[in-house]
């Protein structure tokens, strides 16, 4: 199937126009035609949104609409208009009351982010070898994701297509300085990201120094260990993936990536407290790791740092996401607020004799001594 005479390229599509293009092969019919792909008709589109929650989109509403909108602008691209605004009142009327009919199966499926603690474990009680290659590169990968927080699709594609390989680095987007013998930093490139792209020429930056606390998990000393096994050190290999052993080898991929780690972190569980047949290791992934990054980072920057350090566009997501206040934090605010009752006495209580009553100040008086002698002179 072809789209305006041309190969559809099904391979090199994201994940949301391919599961358009499932939709079209699977529902067509003579009553109901979905082909060609375009041009695309708001009933479509629309047949496309209820069709989503029984093939795999269990997020609800908001998860189908991402996909709605993505395959919308597919079709503006290829130059044939916004499928919504042919009838915008019914898309409207379709966007309000729908929500109240769509299924959410499991809930939100996001991952939990990875805790420092836990790597540390790793390293220490799974067998790494420094002389596999293997085992390098996934400490690595470990070290650069932790201590950068860049999006894992920098590092390891989702798959082999040329999409998943657009953003990611090679030794080119790598400098040691002040240079590679004496390196206490490491300073890294991205080119083109998930919010920047390489034709606007807005590259981003992150660094990383030297770690005592973790040697395992040490990014400069693991950046120079790597780039002696595996780089030729001549020009050509600078054109090398940073997580390829060779010019011309592929990357580690994200699947592996993930299967290693899970298979690891059910290995430290019962350190952890879990038992290890209870313990869900699946809700840990690639990007468990950005977002264990910047959490830990939170407590200690200003959130404008945090936003810059996290490549975010907005800080209203860099707040949303990061800056949370922990249990203790929460629990503090009683002492706060019980300071009301202190500072703001009221004029008929203004005489009674009594000395602090801040709500921590409890060795040295009866914390409710004043209510009782006010409320009796009431």
């Amino acid at each position: 199937m072809g789209i305006d005479g041309k190969p559809l390229g099904y391979n090199e599509l994201d994940y949301a126009r391919k599961k358009y293009v499932q939709f079209c092969l699977a529902e067509h019919n003579d009553d109901l035609p979905l082909l060609p792909v375009f041009p695309m008709r708001l009933a479509s589109l629309l047949r496309f949104a209820w069709w989503l929650q029984d093939h795999g989109v269990h997020g609800g509403m908001q998860s189908i609409k991402n996909y709605t909108s993505a395959v919308a602008n597919w079709s503006q691209m290829t130059g044939h208009g916004d499928p919504r605004q042919t009838e915008e009142w019914v898309w409207k009327r379709f966007s309000k009351q729908a929500p109240k009919f769509v299924r959410v199966f499991n809930g939100s499926q996001a991952k939990l982010p990875m805790q420092p603690e836990y790597l540390r474990l790793i390293t220490e009680y799974t067998p790494f070898d420094l002389d596999d290659v293997d085992d390098v590169r996934e400490l690595l990968a470990y070290s650069i994701l932790i201590f950068t927080g860049i999006r894992v699709g920098h590092l390891l594609p989702k798959d082999t297509s040329a999409r998943a390989k657009r953003h990611l680095l090679d030794w080119n987007n790598i400098k040691f300085e002040p240079d590679f013998e004496n390196a206490t930093v490491v300073v890294f490139l991205l080119e083109s990201t998930k919010v920047r792209s390489a034709a606007k020429k807005d590259p981003w930056w992150t660094a990383v120094g030297m770690c005592d606390a973790v040697p395992m998990l040490c990014p400069v000393l693991l950046m120079k260990m790597w780039f002696s096994m595996t780089h030729t050190g001549s020009p050509e290999g600078n054109t090398q993936y940073l997580m390829s052993t060779s010019v011309l080898g592929e990357p580690l991929s994200r699947s592996a990536f993930t299967r290693r780690l899970r298979t690891r972190l059910t290995a430290i569980a019962p350190r952890l407290g879990f038992d290890v047949t209870a313990f869900d290791a699946s809700k840990y992934s690639g990007i468990s790791f950005r977002k264990g990054a910047f959490s830990a980072l939170a407590p200690h920057v200003q959130p404008h740092t945090l936003m810059k350090t996290a490549d975010h566009k907005s800080i209203k997501t860099t707040v949303q996401h990061y800056m949370s206040d922990t249990i203790q934090q929460r629990a503090g605010n009683t002492a706060l607020i019980a300071r009301g009752f202190a500072e703001e006495r009221p004029a008929w209580a203004a005489n009674v004799e009594t000395e602090s009553v801040w709500a921590h100040d409890t060795e040295s008086i009866d914390n409710d001594h004043w209510m009782r002698e006010a409320y009796g002179k009431m």
